[in-house]
């Protein structure tokens, strides 16, 4: 269907286009076409002189834009600012090959509800197609209207792809080591009448450089022969290289922390592994906390338990902090007298476990307590950072892992065997040398009264000696396995 002519409320021609007059090339004719009433605006500003200043500016960006590849061209934008209020963007100037678009960044609708400029926002923006000069008219009348005292001048920003991508991300998950927080690449300055003033492009902060040179700054001034279309895509390219490398580094250090947490869900449901882990708990990694081991679908989870005099406060196991909320089988801080039992739970995610194996710091594997002066002790375990190291093992290489865990249980059960026996025997000796003593003084001496001989007394203590040294051999033995696993692992109970 042809389109019906239209009048262009700037001119007065006849135009048949639907975006733009053809002839003066007034945007206006697009929201004609949209049903805007653009005739009280068209009225005000048609007969407003062109401010060279700002139609400079936007020749100087829109020639830029209309040279630069589109990628970079979402990057740059130019902002009109009011020089008397601390540079305070007034608006802000957008622009592709085919549109030039301004935006109102502040939220002041309601301050010019009623004045000609109004019903053209769509929202906070506005579009003007190619319409250099009507664009001009409209930032004139809008600084007019809204901000008469304003001294204006111009900045034109290149933007971080950094932020601009990072922010658009659902993965929230960052790494310190490689965040940048610079809002602006390159920022350059012009006065009122589009002159160059000044001119920066910032590097990222080194903090190194930062540390050995006082005078250590990112900002590298730039001429105005300097900024131009190569400059801009030689920097820009720069950074997004470095984008680059920051996501792919960051997708494999996702990867690699998935791998690992799928290992480690995989191993938790193995019954023999979850019995592993459970039993090389319950032992003292000081006088007064007590450590034991609990397993989810996902993660590790280390116990400490404190019983002592003084109330303490549990801070952070390594890099982990305590787990904020109590499960069940944890129990609020009680005093029972003269005793204050506290109880806290560490959650030990797969990559927790990893770092903490495969560290040489103690710092990983050392436990942070506070007193009631807040003073810190901390206190470090070698035989937990071992049993962590195995369960890791078992983790990574289920099969020579698994077989170092069992040895780790097998030795554990040994030695609480060995505790048993212990008692066992340290009992018999004492049985064998009480009771057989008597024996022999008692019966074996009145034997040997009757019979006229002193050989039943030398029969009961012949048996007395053998089986009392018997006892405390074994005994003897018992005693330094139990040393020798101790000394080793630590007590276990």
């Amino acid at each position: 269907m042809k389109l019906q002519s239209l009048v262009c409320p700037n001119c007065g021609a006849t135009t048949t286009k639907k975006d733009y007059c053809e002839f003066c090339g007034s945007f206006l004719v697009g929201k004609l076409v949209k049903g805007i009433d653009v005739s009280r605006y068209a009225d005000v500003v048609r007969d407003i002189p062109i401010d060279n200043g700002i139609k400079r500016m936007l020749e100087t960006f829109t020639n830029i834009i209309n040279d630069i590849s589109e990628k970079h061209s979402k990057l740059l934008s130019l902002k009109i600012v009011d020089v008397r209020n601390n540079n305070k963007a007034i608006l802000i100037v957008q622009s592709s090959k085919k549109k030039i678009q301004l935006t109102y960044p502040h939220e002041r609708f309601g301050a010019f509800a009623n004045c000609s400029m109004y019903p053209l926002f769509e929202k906070n923006k506005v579009s003007f197609g190619m319409d250099i000069d009507g664009t001009v008219k409209f930032i004139t009348q809008f600084i007019n209207e809204l901000y008469p005292n304003a001294d204006t001048s111009f900045i034109i920003h290149v933007s971080n792809p950094y932020l601009l991508t990072y922010n658009n991300e659902e993965d929230s998950t960052s790494f310190d080591e490689e965040e940048d927080d610079r809002e602006y690449l390159v920022e350059v300055k012009y006065n009122r009448n589009g002159d160059f003033v000044k001119g920066v492009f910032y590097e990222k902060w080194d903090d190194d450089k930062s540390y050995e040179d006082d005078e250590y700054t990112n900002e590298i001034e730039i001429s105005s022969a300097d900024f131009n279309l190569q400059t801009i895509e030689a920097f820009v390219n720069k950074e997004i290289k470095e984008l680059d490398r920051i996501a792919k580094d960051k997708q494999t250090k996702t990867n690699s922390r998935k791998e690992v947490e799928k290992k480690l869900e995989l191993q938790l449901c193995d019954k023999n592994f979850i019995n592993c882990v459970l039993k090389l708990g319950n032992f003292y990694i000081s006088g007064y906390v007590f450590v034991t081991f609990a397993c989810s679908k996902s993660s590790i989870h280390l116990k400490f338990k404190y019983r002592g005099f003084e109330l303490i406060e549990f801070g952070s196991f390594g890099e982990i902090s305590p787990y904020k909320w109590l499960l069940d089988s944890d129990k609020k801080p009680y005093l029972s007298v003269p005793w204050w039992y506290i109880e806290k739970r560490y959650i030990l995610e797969a990559p927790d476990l990893k770092r903490i194996a495969e560290s040489q710091d103690k710092n990983e594997c050392t436990l942070h307590l506070y007193d009631e002066c807040g003073n810190t002790k901390n206190i470090y375990s070698e035989r937990l950072r071992m049993i962590l190291s195995v369960i890791w093992q078992a983790v990574e290489d289920p099969v020579e892992g698994m077989s170092k865990l069992k040895t780790l249980c097998s030795k554990k059960d040994e030695y609480q065997r060995n505790r048993l026996k212990r008692e066992s025997w340290e009992t018999w000796a004492k049985i064998c040398w009480g009771i057989g003593s008597c024996l022999t003084l008692f019966v074996g001496g009145i034997w040997s009264l009757i019979v006229g001989n002193c050989n039943p007394l030398i029969w009961f203590a012949v048996v007395t000696i053998s089986l009392g040294t018997l006892c405390l051999v074994k005994f003897i033995g018992l005693q330094s396995d139990i040393k020798a696993y101790e000394s080793k692992y630590g007590k276990s109970y």
